[in-house]
């Protein structure tokens, strides 16, 4: 499992150990007509995904000329290739 995945589960995992956001994801399961199973399938398909898959699905869907890249901050004292 790439790292990206552990990142995103772990995030995830420790939202949920959040209160509030227990709360707003249990209301919008509830309004989406989701269940907590629902959630934990979700968890696994996450899981089963390899490196591949997610690449062709970026590939598919993600084009550079619909990209927009938007910097902010101060940019002071940096080079124009930073």
């Amino acid at each position: 499992m790439g790292t990206w995945v552990v990142g995103f589960l772990d995030r995830r995992k420790v939202n949920l150990s959040n209160n509030q956001v227990l709360v707003q994801r249990l209301l919008s399961n509830l309004d989406h007509k989701l269940t907590m199973e629902w959630e934990r399938s979700l968890i696994d398909r996450i899981e089963s995904l390899s490196l591949e898959e997610v690449n062709a699905v970026a590939k598919k869907y993600m084009q550079s000329e619909n990209l927009t890249i938007v910097r902010a901050g101060d940019f002071v004292g940096l080079s124009e290739d930073s």
